[in-house]
C-alpha cells in the first residue's frame, strides 16, 4: 500500500496511525506510519485491495463495506467529512443532536439543516409523563420525523416498560434502542429481545445509578447512556461527578470485555464535552447547545471535533 504522507484535514497534524476500520467506536484496523516512534503499536490487518479506494474520488458510502463504516453511519469512519479525505486517529469523536430541543413548529427546516451536518446519530427522547415528569413526543410524530431524517436514529425511552415497545421502536427503522436500567425488572431478557428485533441496544443510567450494576450486563450491550441531568426536561445544568461516572464506566467496559460505547446527555457544550472526552465517553447528547446556536451545523461540529 501506498504510504500515507497526508496530514488529517481536521486537525492539521500526522497521528501515528489512519484509521481504517472502526468497530464499536474503536480502531480495529489502521496503517501505521513508517516512522512511527511506538513500538507498543501492533502492525494491523490491512484492508483487502477491494477497500483501497477509500482514498479515491470514486469511493461513496453506499460502495463502503459495512465493517469500515461507522457505528450506524453509511460513511467511512467519520460522518463528517467526504469518503475521499484521509482521516486519522483523532477522528472517532461522535455527536447525537436531542430532538427534544428542536423547532417542532419548522421541523423540516431542522431536519434539512441536520441531515448535512456532521452529527452522527438522532438522539429521540420518548417521555411518557410516569417515569419522568414530563411527555414529549409519541410514535405518529416520530413516524414523520424518521421519513425526513437521513441519519440513523438514538432512540432512547424514558418510560416505564418499553419492552412493550420493541417492535414500534423496530417500525421506525431505528438503528438503536435505548432502556433504563431503572425501568427494566428483567434487563437482560429486554436486551435479547432488542437484539432480535435487529437494533443496537442500549442502557442508560440516572445520575445517582451507580455503574457497577451493569457488571452482569455489560458484555451484552452495545452502547451505554449515562445521564448528566435528571431525566424529564432540556436545557439543565450538567452535573459534574458525570465525569469521574465516565471513567469508572470505562475501566469497568474494559475489565468484563465490553465493545460497548460511552454516551453522555445532559448540559452537554463546549467546556463540559471536552472533560467527558477526555474521561472516555465516545458519544455526547447536546440539545440546546446545538439547537439553540446561531449555526446548529457549526455546533456539531465543534464537538465532535473535541
Amino acid at each position: 500500500m501506498t504510504e500515507i504522507k497526508k496530514s488529517c484535514v481536521f486537525h492539521n497534524k500526522t497521528p501515528c496511525f489512519f484509521v481504517f476500520n472502526i468497530k464499536a467506536g474503536r480502531a480495529e484496523a489502521f496503517e501505521r506510519r513508517r516512522d512511527c516512534p511506538h513500538s507498543d503499536i501492533t502492525t494491523p490487518t490491512i484492508p483487502s485491495p477491494s477497500t483501497k479506494s477509500a482514498y479515491g474520488t470514486n469511493t461513496t458510502p453506499s460502495t463502503f463495506p459495512a465493517e469500515y463504516r461507522r457505528p450506524g453511519q453509511g460513511s467511512p469512519v467519520c460522518a463528517h467529512v467526504p469518503a475521499a479525505t484521509i482521516h486519522c486517529s483523532y477522528c472517532l469523536n461522535m455527536v447525537s443532536p436531542s430532538l427534544l430541543s428542536a423547532n417542532f413548529a419548522n421541523l423540516e427546516a431542522e431536519m434539512n439543516w441536520f441531515n448535512q451536518s456532521s452529527a452522527d446519530w438522532l438522539h429521540i427522547d420518548v417521555m411518557d409523563g410516569v417515569f419522568v415528569p414530563n411527555i414529549s413526543f409519541g410514535f405518529p410524530v416520530l413516524r414523520h420525523v424518521a421519513r425526513i431524517c437521513r441519519k440513523p436514529l438514538d432512540v432512547h425511552l424514558m418510560i416505564v416498560q418499553p419492552e412493550k415497545f420493541v417492535q414500534e421502536v423496530k417500525a421506525l427503522g431505528a438503528y438503536l434502542m435505548n432502556v433504563h436500567y431503572e425501568a427494566c425488572t428483567h434487563l437482560h431478557r429486554v436486551v435479547g429481545q432488542i437484539h432480535e428485533a435487529g437494533m443496537k441496544a442500549g442502557v442508560t443510567l440516572n445520575p445517582a445509578t451507580p455503574v457497577g450494576v451493569l457488571e452482569d450486563i455489560a458484555a451484552d450491550v452495545d452502547l451505554v447512556l449515562l445521564m448528566s441531568v435528571n431525566p424529564g426536561f432540556g436545557g439543565q445544568q450538567f452535573i459534574p461527578h458525570t465525569v469521574e461516572k465516565v471513567r469508572r464506566l470505562r475501566e469497568l467496559l474494559d475489565r468484563t470485555g465490553s465493545r460497548a460505547l460511552i454516551e453522555v446527555d445532559g448540559g452537554v457544550n463546549l467546556e463540559t464535552g471536552r472533560m467527558l472526552r477526555e474521561a472516555g465517553a465516545d458519544v455526547l447528547v447536546a440539545g440546546s447547545y446545538i439547537f439553540a446556536a446561531p449555526d446548529p451545523a457549526k455546533a456539531c461540529e465543534e464537538l465532535a471535533r473535541l
